[in-house]
């Protein structure tokens, strides 16, 4: 299943398999040589928007919730913190 934060089209991205197979790091250091001005940037910013731990819990929770809490998040707060969850909407 591929990650939802990539659609496979990311310029400053190489796709490795997520299993044992080996990674041909040659390749790895040249699509790095081969990198234009601001990737670096780029990259970061991609990552913030699809990586952080407030994008990856809001979508544990949104889960959670179809699974049949509330929309006062009652379930939610019986199995873990209610903290937590606000946290995630603020």
């Amino acid at each position: 299943m591929p990650d939802p934060g990539f659609s496979g089209v990311e310029e400053c991205l190489i796709a490795l398999p997520n299993d044992d197979s080996p990674i041909d790091f040659d390749e790895v250091v040249e699509k790095y040589k081969s990198l234009g001005k601001g990737c670096r940037e780029r990259l970061r910013a991609h990552a913030l928007q699809h990586f952080s731990w407030k994008t990856i819990m809001a979508r544990v929770v949104a889960e959670v919730l179809e699974e049949g809490g509330d929309s006062d998040g009652r379930k939610v707060a019986q199995r873990g913190s209610s903290a937590a969850k606000e946290s995630i909407r603020s």
